[in-house]
């Protein structure tokens, strides 16, 4: 798709378009130009978000009774209130800064998508957490993806395997050394709400996780998981490949619950293709591996160390290559970070009062959207997506609304 280069950009857009060029051409006011893309918005986020509640309801189907349900209810509204705000914010300050403003400016778009971040202040303390580690997650695979594009940096297989082998070694090692909860966003989890235990303490996380593997407290040259050696690493493979098959689904049909919606069987056509068996190979080789390797070097040394849980998930890294995925290298590149800087933080220097959660979660929001709009090509898919399908359509009108303005100016190899 094309790619809006500044100097295009700067040529193009005069003083003489407003918002009504891009924003609500259907009619001169803005007032009424919001109202339709709340319209749609409403309807497009009720589907988008009834889907997860939804879901979210039958992985916790124990838990169901009267209060839980209600709970759910209240959170489907809150979030519905979110995608609201979020593009009330949006609308808002794009025809405001041009009110302002003589002309729209390049990074005018990154400002409107900044000011729309800010309406993660309605969501729930849970969801602002899950919410900016996703977006936080497709920062730096936007970046990876610029890269890749401007050719700063050719694509290889092998290499990104041996990045996500180191961080994996590093995620396992730190999370295996760490004592105290942690005041970080960590998105390397899926699926339960969990208590574990680190040397006698006991550290709650009530958020989704990856794969933390139990820790033993004695050994005695035996393994501490209640099946034999071959049973345990069969269960935790097949276990986390139907986790990893079905979490894909859910990343492909979640933007485009419209087309489920529309054309159900061809989620049955999807659901049998090879790379969503792939992506559950990458989990559950991934965990498969991991317990192999620490069956034998418990079996061999007799006692478990930090540094054991390093080799095992460096060798563990290498299912990698069952499905190359950037946005599966960007979580485990981000959350080694986190957790990295968390380690060095040990006076508390970047510790305040500050909603840093809200405000980092603003500013992905500003780049995710400048790339949206301008840089169409380094724009992860499910970014496109999921803005696509809670606005039921309208973030792609106004795309290709904007697209028009330079028509006579583009080529598909735009130089940057």
């Amino acid at each position: 798709m094309p790619i809006i280069s500044k100097q295009l950009f700067d040529k193009v857009v005069s003083s003489d378009i407003t918002c009504i060029s891009i924003i609500h051409p259907s009619t001169e006011s803005c007032v009424k130009g919001l109202y339709d893309m709340a319209l749609s918005t409403t309807i497009g986020s009720s589907k988008f978000f009834l889907l997860i509640y939804v879901l979210q309801t039958i992985t916790k189907w124990k838990k169901i009774n009267k209060n839980f349900i209600k709970k759910q209810i209240k959170a489907y509204i809150r979030s519905m209130c979110y995608a609201l705000c979020y593009l009330f914010g949006f609308c808002n300050s794009v025809c405001l800064l041009r009110k302002c403003m003589t002309k729209f400016n390049f990074y005018s778009i990154a400002l409107s998508g900044t000011c729309a971040g800010l309406s993660i202040f309605v969501e729930s303390k849970e969801n602002k957490a899950l919410n900016t580690s996703i977006f936080l997650n497709m920062v730096v695979e936007t970046i990876f993806r610029r890269l890749y594009w401007k050719k700063s940096l050719i694509r290889n297989v092998f290499r990104e395997a041996l990045i996500f082998m180191c961080c994996s070694a590093i995620l396992q090692y730190l999370l295996r050394t760490k004592k105290n909860k942690s005041r970080i966003l960590n998105f390397w989890k899926v699926f339960s709400k969990i208590s574990l235990y680190l040397y006698n303490t006991k550290v709650k996380i009530n958020c989704f996780r990856f794969y933390y593997p139990p820790i033993a407290k004695e050994l005695n040259g035996i393994c501490n998981h209640k099946y034999s050696c071959s049973e345990y690493i069969f269960k935790g493979f097949f276990n986390y490949f139907i986790m990893g098959y079905i979490l894909n689904l859910l990343k492909y049909w979640a933007p485009r619950i419209n087309i489920a919606f529309k054309h159900p069987k061809s989620l049955l056509i999807e659901s049998l293709k090879k790379d969503k068996v792939l992506f559950g190979m990458l989990f559950g080789g991934y965990v498969g591996v991991f317990r192999i390797i620490q069956c034998i070097l418990r079996k061999s040394y007799k006692k478990e160390e930090a540094l054991h849980f390093a080799v095992a998930g460096f060798l563990a890294g290498s299912a990698y290559l069952f499905r190359p995925t950037i946005s599966i290298l960007a979580i485990c590149i981000t959350t080694a970070l986190q957790l990295l800087i968390q380690r060095i933080d040990y006076k508390n220097i970047f510790q305040s009062k500050l909603p840093t959660t809200e405000i980092v979660f603003a500013l992905c929001s500003g780049f995710l959207f400048h790339n949206r709009f301008l840089l169409s090509d380094s724009c992860p898919q499910y970014v496109k997506m999921a803005m696509n399908s809670i606005t039921n359509g309208k973030v792609d009108e106004l795309y290709q609304q904007a697209l028009r303005l330079f028509e006579d100016h583009l080529t598909e190899a735009a130089v940057i």
